[in-house]
């Protein structure tokens, strides 16, 4: 299979969704986030007052109206350019 440029390719990600919670302060965020933010939230929270995170989290895939398009993405695609 040849990728272009021009190809129009969707992708389902599995995305993983972290929800944070200060048993002393509560939930530091809203709704869950995805990944590496919930998690460097908890990180910069715990360094900032000392207190201990809990971490609950989920792996799923998104629904077809949140899949990704790559034409969309603004990353280098690994096949590169025809």
């Amino acid at each position: 299979m040849k990728f272009t440029a021009n190809s129009h390719l969707r992708i389902s990600f599995a995305r993983l969704i972290i929800e944070a919670v200060c048993p002393q302060c509560g939930p530091l965020t809203v709704i869950p986030m995805e990944g590496i933010t919930a998690i460097l939230l908890a990180q910069k929270h715990t360094a900032e007052t000392k207190h201990v995170v809990v971490l609950n989290g989920t792996i799923d895939l998104p629904e077809a109206a949140e899949e990704y398009c790559l034409d969309c993405l603004l990353i280098p695609l690994p096949w590169g350019e025809a």
